[in-house]
């Protein structure tokens, strides 16, 4: 039995650890994507248009 408790508590850590990390994640996602990309490959104007319906900044550097 002791084993057992043991066990349960060990996940349920692991499980808040991970809760904890992937809902970070997803405020610092909500703010910035960065995308790297082929030059003139993505319209400004999309980007623009992205940014405007979905309130995320983008981060658009490109390579030749």
């Amino acid at each position: 039995m002791i084993g057992n408790n043991r066990a349960r508590r060990v996940i349920a850590t692991s499980l808040a650890v991970a809760a904890m990390t992937m809902g970070h994640a997803v405020v610092a996602a909500d703010k910035e994507v960065r995308v790297y990309n082929w030059s003139d490959y993505i319209d400004e104007e999309n980007l623009k248009a992205f940014t405007a319906e979905t309130g995320i900044k983008v981060v658009y550097d490109v390579f030749d």
